[in-house]
């Protein structure tokens, strides 16, 4: 009588990036040959990924819903699950801050309003996405950046967002929405560190460019 081997899975840390590809995407639904071309489009930059659109994604036959889950997962991947400090490591600057900034969320293409929430050390606690599109829109407001203060029971915060049309410098619109936000931080008791404006090369801190405080 002879007894089979029972085939292992790999663990993720023992599959080639195509393997790893195939797996992720095939529990979302695609087929082998979806599969395929959407790997051999991105195999040589994987990190272009997450600049891709619904859009795009139909385009490689993909139903809408699919295109939804997929974009998700990216999404959950490539802007959500940043390479966040350890608690041992304390935000010193606004330089510190904009480097990890700017990597995050320099290169996209869509604007994403970001709140960072650090302890009484500057230590990271949390880091909320808060609403992706425009700032200048009114979604786009202190109360909702403050909740999560409350809630993470946070010292301070920084606030960021991209301009993805590139150019770090601030709009009025960029100019009113700090200010409000710093008289909101003042009456809470939550200290507003700084807002950055990041893109692809550079940065602009407010902290480092004009005064945060009356």
């Amino acid at each position: 009588m002879y007894i089979k081997n029972k085939r292992v899975a790999k663990r993720p840390n023992e599959l080639t990036n195509r393997q790893l590809f195939g797996r992720a995407f095939r529990v979302l639904g695609l087929s082998n040959e979806q599969i395929k071309a959407l790997y051999d489009e991105f195999k040589s930059d994987m990190n272009s990924l997450k600049n891709i659109s619904l859009e795009e994604l139909q385009h490689f036959g993909l139903s809408k819903q699919m295109a939804y889950s997929v974009a998700s997962l990216i999404e959950l991947l490539c802007v959500r699950s940043k390479d966040i400090p350890e608690k041992t490591d304390p935000i010193m600057s606004s330089q510190q801050m904009a480097k990890r900034l700017m990597a995050s969320y320099g290169d996209l293409n869509q604007e994403h309003l970001v709140a960072i929430y650090l302890d009484t050390q500057n230590r990271i606690i949390a880091e909320k996405v808060i609403f992706i599109g425009s700032v200048r829109r009114s979604v786009a407001e202190p109360r909702e950046i403050l909740h999560y203060g409350v809630k993470y029971m946070a010292t301070s915060l920084v606030v960021t967002h991209n301009h993805p049309s590139g150019g770090a410098y601030p709009s009025r619109n960029d100019v009113a929405f700090t200010d409000k936000l710093r008289r909101s931080c003042k009456d809470l008791g939550i200290e507003f560190l700084d807002h950055i404006i990041v893109c692809k090369s550079e940065y602009y801190s407010f902290r480092e460019e004009m005064e945060l405080v009356d």
